[in-house]
């Protein structure tokens, strides 16, 4: 996971290209437009300049804001980036939660149900116009009369659907999603709290029990810090501190309130197994360090946890 804030593109490719070659299976960029006054890249023009700069990894959104495009154009999109990656894209798309981003960029923010009821019929028009001939559609939220979008992607895009209430779930079913990606914690963005193993186990069986879906995890806004032993991983944290300008208790206790995975190499090779064992088939993570050219813990987890 690479958050394009505050960095170039040329550091976004050169951490896109270390993960291709240190064997990562995908590589996954979010959907924002504003995050405060921080310069930022939009998410699928990125991704379409990635397809070109990379030959083996996955490239995917996560996630793409639906309130953000019509489902039309948004379909286009993607099947672009599926023609220059070569069928590389997946596709993580959720309702949107920001009201500030929106409200900054001249949005709309309804209410959540009918974001969940707009982002549903997205998810239908897009698989509709990936088949290449002639749409006509008449929603709720959108309409189509004879839309044609082609070229086609060159593989049906696997499509994972952020979030995890029954709305969701529901939604992502009744598209015929590839899948559900969940984070790790719950509450309100000031109040975030850690998901307890047993509650992200009933969670991911929610998620496979309707119609086999996938269920993949993005394992937090903290970070995968990693350290071989527990005097490299305060070193370690002390960085990432640095990085994200707070202190290095400030640090710890955004790992502990906001990261599945943190630690040693032994804490984390049994955190990865407890989310293996909880049903998750993907984690995705965000490596601190990148952003200055260090990768030093993208690089312990390829040598020791990714095989």
């Amino acid at each position: 996971m690479l958050l394009p804030y505050s960095v170039t593109y040329e550091r976004v490719l050169a951490a896109a290209r270390r993960a291709e070659d240190l064997g990562f299976d995908s590589v996954w960029v979010p959907d924002h437009l504003q995050r405060g006054s921080m310069s930022l890249l939009e998410c699928w023009t990125t991704i379409s300049a990635l397809a070109a700069s990379t030959t083996k990894v996955r490239l995917g959104s996560l996630a793409t804001c639906n309130t953000f495009r019509n489902p039309g154009l948004l379909a286009k999109m993607i099947a672009t980036a599926s023609q220059i990656s070569k069928g590389r894209v997946d596709v993580g798309i959720g309702v949107g939660y920001d009201d500030v981003e929106h409200t900054a960029y001249g949005y709309l923010f309804p209410k959540l149900r009918e974001r969940v009821a707009a982002l549903g019929e997205s998810l239908k028009v897009m698989k509709m116009l990936w088949g290449g001939g002639r749409v006509d559609f008449e929603g709720k939220h959108y309409s189509l009369r004879h839309a044609v979008s082609l070229p086609a992607p060159v593989r049906d895009p696997r499509v994972w659907v952020a979030g995890r209430s029954d709305a969701v779930l529901q939604a992502a079913a009744a598209s015929g999603a590839y899948g559900v990606n969940v984070l790790p914690y719950s509450g309100t963005r000031d109040e975030r709290r850690i998901s307890t193993p047993e509650e992200l186990a009933n969670i991911s069986g929610r998620i496979r029990s309707i119609k086999r879906l996938k269920s993949s995890i993005y394992c937090g806004d903290g970070g995968a810090v990693i350290g071989r032993t527990g005097k490299e991983f305060s070193h370690q944290v002390a960085k990432a501190a640095k990085l994200a300008g707070c202190s290095r208790s400030g640090m710890s206790a955004r790992l502990a309130n906001l990261s599945a995975l943190y630690g040693t190499v032994e804490q984390c090779e049994r955190k990865k197994e407890e989310l293996e064992s909880a049903g998750f088939e993907e984690l995705m993570l965000i490596f601190p360090g990148w952003q200055r050219g260090d990768y030093s813990n993208m690089d312990s987890f390829a040598e020791i946890l990714l095989h």
